[in-house]
């Protein structure tokens, strides 16, 4: 459950009422722009400038799904890229006709 802020029915912020807040989830998906061009990008650093602009703006990131602190290492990235191609390839093991 997301709780309101305190004391937010009394900044009266566009689509809030006296007893809720406003809430809107936002997805980002597909690749950042610097990584499709080839250039340097560091997602770390993005994400830590995303959490921020979220706490600025009264915003949050939820957790969606499972995380792992910390880096990955070169063998975790490569048995994870191994997964999702073995799990391509046996969606088309059994085309349908």
């Amino acid at each position: 459950m997301v709780y309101p802020e305190h004391s937010f029915e009394h900044a009266h912020r566009q689509g809030q009422t006296p007893y809720a807040q406003m809430y809107t989830d936002v997805g980002v998906y597909y690749a950042p722009g610097p990584v499709l061009r080839r250039e340097v990008f560091d997602g770390s650093e993005a994400v830590r400038r995303m959490e921020n602009w979220l706490i600025e703006n009264h915003g949050f990131q939820p957790q969606y799904a499972k995380s792992k602190k910390g880096r990955k290492t070169k063998m975790e990235v490569q048995e994870a890229e191994q997964a999702i191609v073995e799990a391509a390839y046996a969606e088309v093991d059994h085309p349908v006709d």
